[in-house]
């Protein structure tokens, strides 16, 4: 695996279309929670790099990070970044705002400020843990939250869940060999309920509700040091069963009867039995056992 590079960058020159320029001073004026990050990870120097333009230069941490104003979305910077040669796998792209944020099946990801919004490039993985980056990223998460004394659940495949209301969400893109996780928190802001079942999804939350608002920049950094000791624990001939069983322990609707929405399928019931050994969801319908990999469950 290629070495991270250091530090944080804010980039500071626009790029039309894609995102605003951020400096120390703008950064503290975006919410309150970016405010107190932007005093943590200072002092900042001001550098130019080509072809960033701009920067304002943190090396308060032990990875590479761009931050930008409002953007697209994180996945656009982060790709534009990979073209530049800006970015090494376990480097990763923070927004501020996001106006085109994505989720799954293309659905609209709302991204006020003060929320989390990230895109990680990930290294190369054995073809069997590559298939697997939005649960290994879901219990890394989980992980986190947990050591400050949430409770959180996973909703496969890739949502994460406080009280039976979503908090994040986890969205993986492959191009050419470049692979992309992104990540939504919500931090301190959630969309109101009727929106969300309008959408006819999960309601969402918001881990302040909980007692706990941890700062983006700085959760980002505990989340990808979490990943980055997990993957790099791992190695061609390691079994995938004990993350499954991880994974399974904080498994929404585990052993209960859930609506599967599937693609050219009308909803129907099923109870969920657990995952198999490539990440795949295995339910009971009537008295036929199936496994399902792109499918969405709710609720009865």
């Amino acid at each position: 695996m290629t070495p991270p590079a250091r530090g944080i960058r804010l980039l500071a020159e626009a790029r039309e279309g894609l995102f605003e320029a951020l400096d120390p001073d703008t950064l503290r004026t975006c919410h309150e929670d970016w405010a107190a990050d932007a005093d943590a990870f200072g002092p900042w120097t001001p550098i130019t790099t080509q072809p960033l333009g701009i920067v304002h230069k943190s090396s308060r941490i032990e990875f590479e990070t761009l931050v930008c104003g409002t953007c697209s979305s994180s996945f656009d910077v982060a790709r534009w970044a990979i073209e530049k040669r800006e970015l090494n796998p376990w480097d990763g792209v923070l927004a501020v705002r996001q106006n085109q944020g994505r989720g799954q099946r293309g659905r609209s990801w709302i991204s006020p400020a003060g929320n989390l919004y990230g895109s990680l490039y990930w290294p190369a993985l054995p073809p069997k843990w590559q298939t697997l980056i939005p649960l290994i990223t879901g219990l890394c998460c989980a992980k986190v939250l947990e050591s400050k004394g949430l409770s959180p659940s996973l909703k496969w495949p890739n949502d994460i869940l406080m009280q039976g209301r979503k908090v994040g969400g986890i969205l993986v893109e492959d191009r050419g060999g470049d692979v992309l996780m992104g990540l939504g928190m919500n931090l301190v802001s959630a969309p109101d309920d009727a929106l969300m079942r309008a959408h006819r999804v999960l309601p969402a939350g918001k881990l302040s509700d909980h007692g706990v608002a941890p700062r983006p920049l700085t959760l980002w950094g505990e989340i990808v040091r979490e990943i980055r000791l997990y993957v790099e624990a791992l190695d061609s001939h390691t079994d995938t069963r004990p993350l499954l069983e991880s994974v399974e322990k904080r498994l929404t609707f585990l052993g209960e009867r859930v609506v599967v929405r599937d693609a050219g399928e009308d909803d129907y019931e099923a109870t969920i039995l657990g995952l198999n050994e490539f990440g795949g969801l295995r339910i009971r319908r009537s008295d036929e056992e199936r496994v399902l990999y792109s499918a969405n469950v709710f609720p009865v």
